[in-house]
């Protein structure tokens, strides 16, 4: 009986894909993980609830870098 489970090898790289978290379109932080940027996200939300909190992906950390410059924003 084989494994069910992909060889790391096999497997899609996760490390290209980064979350941001922004407030009012502005970049306030940069995660690896979605479960980490969605925390971060609701404890700006109690701490600020007039603003706009957002979480958005991105896939590779290029385009992290373009982001977190305020050059795209999607």
């Amino acid at each position: 009986m084989g494994c069910l489970m992909k060889s790391a090898i096999a497997m899609p790289s996760l490390s290209d894909e980064h979350f941001v978290l922004q407030m009012d379109g502005q970049v306030k932080s940069q995660h690896r993980r979605f479960v980490d940027a969605v925390i971060a996200g609701l404890l700006l939300r109690y701490q600020f609830p007039q603003h706009d909190i957002k979480v958005r992906e991105t896939q590779t950390s290029a385009h992290v870098d373009e982001v977190m410059q305020g050059t795209v924003v999607h």
